[in-house]
């Protein structure tokens, strides 16, 4: 790519150059002004840098080749095309071309904080540096451009270079325009968490509800399942007949009881909530996993389930709810174990319970699932 031409010699030596690469070569306005790159993910821009052509600023003592030299030093810069944060700038064809611009040559010395540009394009490829931008700063009209141009070639994370010559002002005023949308941008370094956190708002994993004190039997948890596929979300579940996803049962021997079944399902890729009752062997292996979408505490608790247990299971549930079964009803507690002990339902759940279950998975667990 050559940009920041002006001359008839200057284009017909940038074809030249792009011929060499390829038959189809692409001639495009160059826009002036100030280069940023605006970050669009999920089809909504989060973050913005300003991106400034690789160059050298003077000293009023050294020379622009010993500048050069001295920036290259810097540990952050490794040689074009290495996995480092920034690159090198070479003493090239285009760094003399540059400086011809400015008129000045190699041994030149700049004045003291004077910018010398080396490099016609704000590429951190060839050089370039980048510094973060507030978006609260940049006109709304430059956003919406910036996300509607991301929608238009249908892409999920990108990001867009935009030019202009103040991005505090709409591009309808101020002019500029995109330069180009990148499908593989560079990201900062809390874009891993920032890209989680947007796509899987509820931690990325798996929603679950434990039960405690009495398992649905199989026709409710079909019947479950039916209602959900409707929404196009497969429940897992287990009953002590198997595993089951969706309505299709799945293969093998559970020998570790709830464990083995809760593992199973969240390793199976089409499982998208989990609905699961406890037994001892949940007491004695533990959780497959960090947290719960809610546990239930209904019907008669087994005797070797302590309130030890219990608690623990409640603290790693980020709601808990208990049966009165006077009322049939649900009613959501905090992590006080008093509460819990003092209103431990010693009869059976009813088939009234049992749909305000199935009606909370429906309505709350099941808008995380992951799919």
């Amino acid at each position: 790519m050559t940009s920041l031409i002006s001359t008839r010699a200057e284009v017909c030596d940038a074809f030249k150059k792009a011929k060499a690469y390829s038959d189809g070569v692409i001639v495009e306005e160059y826009l002036k002004g100030r280069d940023f790159r605006i970050h669009v993910m999920n089809g909504k821009a989060y973050r913005a840098r300003e991106r400034i052509p690789g160059g050298v600023s003077g000293d009023g003592i050294s020379s622009i080749e010993t500048l050069i030299a001295r920036l290259n030093r810097d540990p952050k810069r490794g040689p074009p095309g290495a996995n480092t944060e920034l690159t090198r700038i070479d003493i090239d064809e285009e760094t003399h071309r540059m400086l011809q611009k400015q008129d000045l040559n190699i041994s030149d010395v700049p004045s003291e904080n004077q910018f010398v540009r080396l490099r016609s394009i704000a590429n951190v490829s060839v050089g370039g540096i980048t510094n973060e931008f507030p978006m609260d700063r940049i006109h709304p009209d430059n956003i919406i451009l910036a996300e509607s141009a991301v929608k238009a070639v249908n892409i999920d994370i990108a990001a867009v270079d935009f030019i202009t010559p103040d991005i505090e002002i709409s591009w309808r005023v101020a002019g500029g325009g995109i330069c180009e949308i990148n499908h593989k941008p560079q990201f900062g370094e809390d874009a891993i968490s920032y890209l989680f956190n947007e796509f899987f708002p509820s931690t990325g994993r798996i929603p679950s509800i434990l039960t405690l004190g009495k398992s649905f039997d199989l026709e409710i948890h079909k019947s479950l399942a039916r209602r959900l596929m409707k929404r196009n979300i497969r429940s897992g579940f287990a009953t002590t007949e198997g595993a089951w996803a969706g309505e299709t049962q799945l293969p093998g021997i559970l020998e570790n009881g709830a464990f083995d079944t809760f593992s199973l399902l969240l390793q199976n890729r089409e499982v998208d909530a989990i609905l699961i009752n406890w037994d001892s062997n949940l007491k004695f292996a533990g959780l497959p996993t960090p947290d719960l979408a809610a546990l239930f505490l209904i019907g008669e608790i087994p005797q070797e389930c302590t309130s030890e247990d219990i608690s623990e299971l409640a603290r790693r549930s980020r709601k808990v709810f208990i049966s009165d079964a006077n009322k049939s009803h649900l009613t959501e507690i905090n992590l006080d174990m008093s509460k819990i002990e003092n209103m431990m339902p010693s009869e059976q759940l009813d088939k009234k319970l049992e749909a305000l279950i199935c009606e909370y998975y429906l309505r709350n667990v099941c808008n995380e699932a992951v799919r």
